[in-house]
């Protein structure tokens, strides 16, 4: 006795009681038990084969348990239960119906006859029964009635051609030269939908409910080797889809790809004041032909959808960062490798860490996380979002800070500037703000850059970082 597992792995009586005798032996060689005889027709053996009985069944039912949870092997009233999830129900049964004309051989009668409710009359080639649902009368002087009949039975073979109900089940209710057939066909008659077609009706409304989502979209781009993530943004929520100089109109969608692996396009901005993304892009132009080529198929679309395809924009952000340390010397590279991988996926220090999809915030505690699995950071005081300025407006109200020599200002953008003198002129700097998110626009992803891309100082460091004292290693768990 056997059968195959989900799993397509075979279970068999004889085989579950071999790795009982197996498991036995084994004890048995390493001196942890005394059972011994196993032979067929042993005591042992036996209790052997009775419990591998139950233990089969335990298998068995297991088996059908699981089959009952997925749609592709459900049977019965469990793929019924499946279709409820869909708002899909079995189709039943139905019985035959039509119409069967009564008739007298002898001509028209003279006194009204009736035919009555209920009326059984067979179809003479295959003996299937089939009933009159109403009583009524062959007036006198008339030749004939049409009265409104139904198969006994429910199924596919109770419908019938025209002429094949001619037969009466018992003479003695009816007048001798009565005669009865059906002038059109009987039809409507069915068989029960049987758990395949009802499996496939299922499939396909899970097919059709997920296409042309965002989420059936996203799913089918996402499969494409070196994408990250995608987003669909409508074009009246961004201000810099563009067509001729306006806000596009012509698509219902746009769609912003972000590649697992950004494309350095130029570095020869000095001017940036407002932390604007002009280095990266997020998808270099090969992806974004795929992703364009996608959609030109009309096979993958849902009518009335139109899209435009397009690179999200990279938010660059740069960080300053204070920790306790068990090690004198830091590596930044390391720290920018630990970091990166918070930004853009991957595994770091144990952890599986996804990368941030378009529209993402940067979050304080994911950056502690990650930071605090670099060697010789044991913990992480404070993490500064910093921004590089070269000019400063006329107007800008510089203000000291309480009893020290230095001015302060402060950007629109949270970010504070210092300068020693009142009157001085402030250089070119690195300002810095607190946070404990950093949002980003819906169609930009947050991306880690070096500072020295920003400054253009090749001697700037990629990343600031201060030991702000040295502690004793800790142990943490990955």
């Amino acid at each position: 006795m056997s059968f195959i597992r989900l799993d397509n792995t075979e279970v068999t009586r004889s085989s579950i009681i071999e790795r009982m005798i197996m498991f036995y032996k084994e004890r048995y060689g390493e001196d942890l038990t005394e059972v011994c005889d196993l032979a067929d027709g042993s005591e042992m053996r036996t209790l052997l084969e009775s419990i591998a009985v139950e233990i089969y069944d335990l298998y068995y039912q297991d088996d059908v348990s699981c089959r009952q949870a997925f749609v592709k092997t459900a049977v019965g009233y469990y793929l019924d239960m499946k279709g409820c999830e869909f708002h899909l129900t079995r189709s039943p049964s139905a019985q035959s119906t039509g119409y069967l004309n009564f008739s007298f051989k002898s001509g028209p009668i003279t006194v009204d006859y009736t035919i009555p409710q209920g009326l059984m009359v067979l179809d003479r080639k295959t003996g299937n029964e089939y009933y009159t649902t109403s009583s009524m009368d062959i007036k006198a002087g008339e030749l004939e009635v049409d009265v409104p009949a139904i198969s006994v039975l429910e199924g596919l073979d109770y419908n019938c051609e025209t002429g094949r109900l001619t037969a009466f089940k018992n003479m003695s209710q009816v007048r001798g030269d009565l005669q009865v057939t059906n002038k059109t066909a009987f039809t409507g008659g069915r068989n029960a939908e049987t758990d395949e077609h009802f499996r496939q009706r299922i499939l396909e409304a899970m097919k059709s409910e997920a296409f042309g989502t965002v989420q059936s979209y996203t799913n089918a781009l996402e499969n494409i080797e070196g994408i990250h993530d995608v987003a669909f943004i409508n074009p009246k929520d961004v201000t810099d889809h563009l067509v001729g100089g306006k806000r596009c109109t012509a698509c219902t969608r746009v769609c912003y790809i972000n590649s697992s692996n950004k494309t350095k396009i130029n570095n020869n901005d000095s001017t940036n004041n407002t932390n604007k993304p002009v280095d990266y892009e997020s998808a270099d132009e090969d992806m974004l032909f795929k992703v364009t080529n996608y959609f030109t198929n009309q096979d993958n679309l849902v009518i009335g959808h139109s899209f435009h395809v397009s690179a999200c924009n990279c938010r660059r952000l740069y960080f300053k960062i204070e920790a306790y340390t068990s090690l004198s010397n830091i590596d930044t590279d390391e720290i920018m490798k630990a970091l990166r991988t918070y930004f853009d996926g991957g595994t770091y220090g144990g952890m599986i860490y996804p990368g941030l999809g378009i529209g993402e915030a940067v979050r304080m505690y994911g950056l502690i996380d990650v930071l605090e699995r670099v060697p010789g950071i044991e913990q992480v005081v404070n993490i500064l979002n910093i921004n590089y300025r070269t000019t400063y407006p006329e107007n800008a109200k510089w203000e000291q800070l309480g009893n020290e020599t230095d001015w302060v200002w402060t950007d629109s953008m949270g970010f504070t500037y210092r300068k020693a003198t009142k009157d001085g002129k402030p250089s070119a700097q690195w300002g810095e703000r607190r946070f404990r998110t950093l949002t980003v626009p819906v169609n930009y992803v947050a991306y880690l850059d070096s500072m020295k891309n920003s400054s253009q100082d090749s001697n700037s460091p990629d990343i600031l970082f201060e030991s702000i004292g040295t502690v004793p290693p800790t142990e943490r768990g990955n």
